[in-house]
């Protein structure tokens, strides 16, 4: 379960589990690995989903965007910035 806790560790474990259930059970449609993704979240994440989401489902009946495009918004709003800073800075230094 995830809860909107700006903690990078329990964020990068919780994303390789809901991409390891979902290659089991042979999703891989991005709308229901991401819908998936909402029923293993709670608090401000599902607000936070439900807010990005609702007029794409609304008009669509679906999610659009790409599975990819979903880590990477989760990681945007709930990554600390320190943590991303320091990846982005160690990325820098390996090349």
């Amino acid at each position: 379960m995830y809860n909107c806790e700006v903690n990078a560790e329990k964020l990068d474990n919780w994303i390789p589990q809901l991409e390891a259930y979902c290659r089991i059970q042979n999703l891989q449609e991005d709308d229901i690995m991401i819908r998936l993704a909402s029923l293993r979240m709670e608090g401000e994440t599902i607000v936070w989903l439900e807010s990005n989401t609702q007029e794409e489902i609304k008009k669509q009946s679906k999610i659009s965007i790409s599975w990819n495009d979903f880590i990477a918004a989760i990681k945007r709003q709930f990554y600390p910035l320190a943590y991303m800073k320091k990846a982005i800075m160690n990325w820098q230094n390996f090349r």
